[in-house]
């Protein structure tokens, strides 16, 4: 996920679509997790811990702050994997 992370973090202001495809991907990781079945994929938006991460990504207009969003993105899905069951 860490790896993930970076790639969305550095190129989030230049490159939004491989920025978007590691976003979904960072989801589907976080959805394959034991006991998360339809809690991401019900919608993130519906998650109070998501709310703000996903305003600001909303409503990015510029390279800076679409970067700022990212990181709130990625600080989210890290802080929901420490929250998570461990597979084993």
């Amino acid at each position: 996920m860490e790896r993930l992370d970076r790639v969305v973090s550095s190129v989030a202001s230049r490159d939004l679509d491989v920025a978007a495809r590691a976003l979904c991907t960072i989801g589907d990781v976080l959805a394959s997790f034991p006991n998360t079945s339809n809690y991401l994929r019900s919608g993130a938006s519906r998650n109070g811990d998501w709310a703000q991460a996903l305003a600001m990504l909303a409503s990015a207009r510029s390279a800076r702050q679409m970067a700022l969003a990212v990181q709130a993105v990625c600080i989210v899905s890290s802080e929901m994997i420490e929250r998570l069951p461990l597979p084993y």
